[in-house]
């Protein structure tokens, strides 16, 4: 890992899809993190022969990995094993900021509503810095909201979930700084936009680092889609939805958000499948794409 001042997460979707050539879709996302070097990483839909393909990628001892596994019902209804994972680099950088290895999971405990999965990292200035007993520690966060189902949208319920969420990280935990990301099943056409707005300070990075792409009638990826049925050719015969379930929430004082992109949308060369309706179609590493953000101390 090089040295740099930036620290950077990485929410990734993964598809727990495994028809769909998932061999070569896990090592493409394994490409993606190996590529970005991010120094945190929150993965969704991993079930467990996913996370056996991601176990074996040169880089997976290089982080401290929480999971979270549960039985989640897909779209029928049925129950299907899978969890997601929070991951944060192990080694100390050598340059302005290091991240030491005091990561704390507290998933379950009184302190973190259920469905909510959250650590502290702490980060430390540099060497002269140290010495004057500068902290900088940053909460990272991710969740599990309800999914819509065929019979019932569910929209409350996600919608108080979310905002219970975003209160109990702001004001029971007392770090400044706070990057909440993840796979939030949002769907802003059935639940209207997240409710950051009168929560503490939070923002979406989204919307503050893009807010001219991310206005409405954009094009291609400007809008934040992570699901998009027109920009993303392993989706062409679905439905031309673009939705924005996977986003990225900062309450920071001691950091800048520096930039948001999004990740794996290159098809994989030489890779493609079948369809339902009988089309041959290339093959991405997920149909999500997978949100990249980059914060920097102020100081």
């Amino acid at each position: 890992m090089s040295s740099r001042t930036q620290i950077r997460f990485l929410t990734y979707n993964v598809w727990s899809c495994e028809h769909v050539a998932v061999y070569r879709r896990i090592r493409a996302i394994c490409e993606v993190i190996e590529r970005h070097d991010p120094d945190v990483v929150f993965l969704q839909e991993v079930t467990k022969y996913i996370h056996s393909i991601f176990q074996k990628a040169p880089w997976w001892s290089q982080y401290k990995t929480f999971s979270s596994q549960h039985e989640w019902p897909d779209v029928l209804g049925h129950a299907r094993e899978k969890h997601f994972c929070l991951m944060a680099h192990t080694p100390i950088y050598q340059d302005l900021i290091r991240a030491q290895e005091v990561l704390k999971a507290v998933p379950n405990s009184e302190a973190a509503p259920r469905g909510l999965f959250t650590a502290s990292v702490k980060f430390h200035e540099a060497e002269g810095a140290d010495a004057m007993g500068i902290h900088r520690p940053v909460r990272v966060s991710t969740c599990r909201l309800v999914t819509p189902t065929p019979s019932d949208v569910r929209s409350m319920e996600r919608a108080a979930r979310a905002s219970l969420f975003l209160d109990t990280l702001a004001s029971t935990f007392w770090y400044s700084n706070s990057v909440f990301g993840g796979d939030m099943s949002w769907d802003d056409d059935l639940d209207g936009p997240f409710p950051v707005d009168g929560h503490h300070g939070w923002v979406d990075a989204w919307r503050a680092l893009r807010p001219a792409a991310g206005a409405e009638g954009g094009d291609d990826a400007s809008g934040g889609w992570t699901y998009d049925a027109v920009a993303n050719p392993m989706l062409r015969g679905c439905k031309p939805e673009r939705k924005r379930p996977d986003r990225f929430l900062c309450r920071l004082t001691d950091y800048r958000m520096d930039s948001i992109q999004m990740v794996g949308t290159d098809v994989i060369p030489g890779v493609t499948y079948c369809d339902d309706k009988g089309n041959v179609l290339p093959v991405l590493p997920s149909n999500r794409f997978g949100l990249l953000l980059t914060i920097s101390p102020k100081y």
